[in-house]
């Protein structure tokens, strides 16, 4: 009997033993290599992720939802690699620095990438996300992406949805011709909330050959680049916060963003036609035109821009030489622009309308360069410089024609109309000593 009694209790610790495991299922302590210890708790933020990256000295882990760890190691691209290649739905980088130097760690859509905001830093090299424009749910944000001018930091390549959001870009020295990010080939991207800082020349660079028009959205970002000199470049684009590159009937939407640039910068040049650029707040333009699109049917409402350092202007809309006038539509409404200018504060071959601009402290107000059948009305253009008789308030140029203007304000300028076009008429304007009723 007491050899069954000893058998018993040693059951009984058995079962509180085994107990006490299963109440612990979802805490898994690595106790050995590497030591820390992570909560896995579905429906929490973030949740039970596919993967989960994180450093420990200099040292690199990789776990599952499960929690074992299917990779380490001390180089960081190579155990990042590993779980892309999984095709994880989601990996979360938790805080620290991941080097990446030299690299291209490439992740294949769909997946969603993210990080604990600035303690994540993905560092030195560039993170691509290939897709096959099928895949939709990726995701890249709150990460901080650091490295030198010479690198693409954030790369989507043939994504067909997807959102970048949160993050933190930041490059230690000017490179020319290389954006932070790049949008290649991407059907619909929204690109919102980032902070972008630094030795900034391009910023983000858009470009592709789809049949499918895209559809980005560039909203609620931070643009910024230090003052210090630019080295030598050669075309605008190189300095553009946001550089458009080719394309058709692309549809890019500008919305709401921040950029307070180095004074060479260029906000935004575009090659592609169907730009919607509202409600920004800009000042960068030295020696350029701050935002330069050769490109049509462009909306421009709404800004508030300052053109630094003697700008070329604030707004030029230009022929790209392969469109007839009847093709050109674009409108210029609500823009607050200050600053002194060299050439026109709004500049180009507009075809339709500039209405209610408010044009202040400038050298050079509108100039229609060829530019036929637009309705110029409710600008308010005052100069408060000396002005020689090269400054205008409004300018025909070339062969411009047919164009309305009605209720124009112009004050301080030197000279109010200088026009070519045989029928171009004049309603209610002032011409800075009086008013010209019909004309």
């Amino acid at each position: 009997m007491k050899f069954e009694k000893k058998v018993s209790w040693k059951f009984a610790i058995a079962l509180v033993l085994v107990a006490s495991l299963i109440s612990t299922t979802f805490v898994y302590v690595l106790a050995v290599s590497p030591s820390s210890t992570f909560t896995i708790t579905s429906g929490i933020y973030p949740g039970a992720p596919t993967y989960t990256i994180w450093k420990e000295g200099s040292n690199y882990f990789a776990k599952d939802a499960n929690g074992f760890i299917g990779y380490s190691g001390i180089d960081a691209p190579t155990v990042i690699q590993s779980v892309f290649n999984l095709n994880p739905a989601s990996v979360f980088f938790k805080a620290g620095t991941y080097d990446i130097s030299g690299s291209t760690v490439i992740a294949y859509a769909p997946i969603i990438i993210e990080g604990e905001g600035m303690s994540s830093t993905i560092s030195g090299g560039t993170l691509k996300v290939n897709g096959t424009e099928i895949e939709y749910n990726n995701a890249v944000r709150n990460l901080h992406f650091e490295s030198s001018g010479g690198v693409i930091q954030l790369w989507f390549n043939g994504v067909v949805h997807g959102i970048i959001e949160a993050n933190h870009f930041t490059k230690t020295s000017y490179s020319v011709g290389i954006p932070n990010l790049c949008l290649t080939d991407c059907l619909t991207i929204r690109v919102r909330d980032n902070w972008f800082d630094g030795f900034n020349m391009q910023i983000i660079k858009i470009n592709g050959t789809l049949a499918t028009p895209p559809l980005h959205i560039i909203s609620d970002n931070d643009f910024g680049s230090t003052g210090v000199a630019f080295p030598a470049y050669t075309n605008p684009w190189d300095v553009a916060a946001i550089y458009i590159k080719g394309g058709t009937n692309w549809g890019i939407n500008i919305l709401d963003n921040l950029a307070y640039l180095n004074p060479k910068n260029i906000f935004v040049y575009s090659e592609a036609k169907n730009i919607i650029i509202s409600h920004n707040q800009i000042a960068c333009g030295y020696d350029n035109y701050v935002i330069d699109l050769l490109s049509t049917h462009n909306e421009i409402v709404g800004n508030y821009i300052w053109m630094i350092d003697d700008a070329k202007g604030a707004i030029a809309i230009r022929d790209p030489g392969n469109l007839e006038g009847y093709e050109f539509y674009n409108v210029i409404e609500g823009n607050d622009i200050q600053g002194a200018n060299s050439e026109a504060a709004i500049y180009g071959v507009f075809h339709r309308s500039i209405i209610s601009n408010n044009i202040l402290s400038v050298y050079r107000g509108i100039e229609l360069v060829n530019s036929g059948w637009n309705l110029i009305q409710n600008n308010y253009i005052i100069s408060l410089y000396v002005a020689p008789p090269a400054f205008y308030g409004i300018k025909e140029t070339g062969a411009s024609d047919y164009n309305v203007l009605v209720g124009n304000y112009v004050n301080g300028t030197y000279i109010f109309l200088a026009l070519v076009g045989g029928h171009t008429k004049i309603t209610a304007c002032w011409n800075n000593t009086v008013w010209i009723e019909h004309g």
